[in-house]
């Protein structure tokens, strides 16, 4: 029985790739090359060929869920770590914090390490800055969310102004917001382009004299030639 080293059906299987031998039907042949077993960073031996297709297809289907978790694992760390530590305005990104938090939620058997921010810079460069989140953080996110969805829905809510672009774009009534966060007073904004809603007026209407649905107990439309009353 031939053994055969881990590292070496790696090398073996990556520069069949890279030389265009992709399928693993080619390493009938190649196994015995002497060109492939030495750039394997193998001994050249015609009595000791590399390993058979059949040998790659075993080390190939050994690679399971899990393991193909751990290598993205790996791939993040090592990419996290090739950056600088990032600015302050993404560490304290509440909102990327809790979709963290949330991901793992949805998606159940994976962990969430951190976020990766996109930017296209004014000066038309791009930039990728990963953002780690550890598990205390996406704890204190949890506990955060938690009072605040007992804030609201207590009998003694608190109302106050969560502004955002997201939110506020379409606001009709955010020139007097503006001018409540810069310290002045809305009354002027108020009363130069807004005006009291007047009371509405109850319509008091009458049974089946509108509309009509199943089980109002209200008779149904008639359509066609004749069914309304008209001049």
């Amino acid at each position: 029985m031939i053994e055969h080293d881990q590292r070496t059906m790696l090398a073996q299987r990556v520069l069949g790739i890279a030389c265009g031998w992709e399928d693993l039907i080619d390493h009938h042949g190649l196994r015995v090359d002497p060109l492939m077993q030495a750039a394997s960073e193998r001994d050249v031996d015609e009595a000791r060929p590399l390993a058979s297709p059949a040998t790659l297809c075993r080390l190939e289907n050994r690679v399971d869920r899990g393991a193909c978790v751990e290598l993205s694992k790996l791939l993040v760390e090592q990419f996290i770590e090739s950056f600088d530590a990032p600015p302050d305005e993404l560490v304290l990104d509440e909102r990327g914090a809790a979709f963290c938090w949330a991901w793992e939620r949805f998606t159940l058997g994976t962990a969430i390490t951190g976020v990766l921010y996109n930017e296209l810079r004014t000066d038309g460069s791009f930039r990728r800055t990963p953002v780690r989140r550890d598990v205390l953080e996406l704890e204190r996110v949890r506990q955060k969310l938690g009072a605040e969805a007992r804030d609201m829905t207590g009998a003694g809510i608190a109302v106050y102004p969560s502004p955002s672009w997201t939110v506020c774009s379409g606001c009709a009534y955010r020139p007097p917001c503006i001018a409540l966060d810069t310290g002045v007073t809305a009354d002027e904004v108020m009363t130069t382009s807004y005006r009291q809603r007047a009371p509405e007026e109850e319509q008091v209407g009458r049974l089946g004299g509108v509309t009509w649905s199943t089980g109002r107990g209200a008779a149904p439309p008639q359509f066609g030639r004749g069914s309304h009353p008209g001049p």
